[in-house]
């Protein structure tokens, strides 16, 4: 008889632990929690240093809307017209003052003629004309 009671004795430690461990409110450990991430902009360039955006140009080739820009290494730029690929102007590219907090300001001067392209470079490295808001990309 006595061995019968320690039996339901041990049995109800066992239940009685096993139901509160069942009941007890679920804490994951806080490493296992994945954190989730802000979205943070890609920074290409630098746009503090306007030599800096300068030398990011140059090699490159921008295209948006029917527009191809294509940087030389010397310091000019080729403007094309993307359908026809003709040469619209060519010209020298200066750097411009800081535009907000992230873009500086680019201009394509024609070497030749009164064509000026005004541009701001931002830190994701593209482009955007500032008169109409065309954006331009190294992918066309």
């Amino acid at each position: 008889m006595m061995k019968s009671v320690r039996l339901h004795f041990v049995f109800l430690i066992i239940l009685t632990s096993f139901l509160t461990a069942c009941n007890s409110p679920k804490s994951a450990p806080s490493e296992s929690i994945p954190e989730t991430p802000t979205p943070t902009r890609t920074k290409v360039v630098n746009v503090d240093d306007a030599n800096g955006c300068l030398n990011y140009l140059k090699g490159k080739n921008f295209y948006g809307g029917n527009v191809r820009l294509e940087y030389t290494y010397d310091g000019n730029a080729a403007v094309y017209n993307r359908q026809t690929n003709e040469l619209v102007f060519t010209g020298y590219v200066e750097g411009g003052e800081r535009y907000g907090n992230a873009s500086r300001r680019i201009k394509v001067a024609a070497t030749t003629g009164s064509e000026v392209l005004k541009l701001m470079l931002s830190e994701d490295g593209n482009l955007m004309d500032e008169t109409d808001a065309t954006m331009y990309k190294t992918t066309p």
